[in-house]
């Protein structure tokens, strides 16, 4: 359940998530040649980037602009489980370069849209 919203003196509202309305997908900036990543995180959010618990479980399809040289922990889709408003992923790619990660909104709750990270894939000793 949404916490439950209380207003102030003023009249402005505290507390209390609104519904579900856009994700945020945040991460590293870099990582190494075959070797995974710290956690990339999906947050779904409310009009006011609040985190948003989801209604049901809604999947996230995550892409890379590398193309087939990426891999995705756990494999995609991403699924956000219902009450949550977050999932956690690691990303590798075997080929060296800068990319953009993409988590775009498959099946669940409501069309939530999609974002992007970028993240520099180094070469191995760098």
């Amino acid at each position: 359940a949404l916490p439950t919203p209380t207003v102030d003196a003023n009249g402005i509202t505290i507390g209390g998530a609104g519904a579900p309305a856009a994700i945020l997908l945040t991460g590293p900036g870099s990582t190494m040649v075959n070797v995974a990543s710290t956690d990339f995180t999906i947050t779904v959010v409310d009009a006011h980037d609040n985190p948003s618990p989801v209604g049901e479980p809604t999947t996230f399809t995550l892409m890379s602009s590398s193309g087939v040289t990426a891999t995705f922990t756990p494999a995609s889709p991403a699924t956000v489980l219902m009450n949550e408003s977050t999932v956690t992923f690691t990303y590798a790619d075997s080929v060296e370069g800068t990319y953009t990660v993409t988590a775009t909104w498959a099946t669940g709750d409501t069309p939530l849209g999609a974002d992007t990270h970028e993240i520099e894939v180094q070469p191995a000793g760098d």
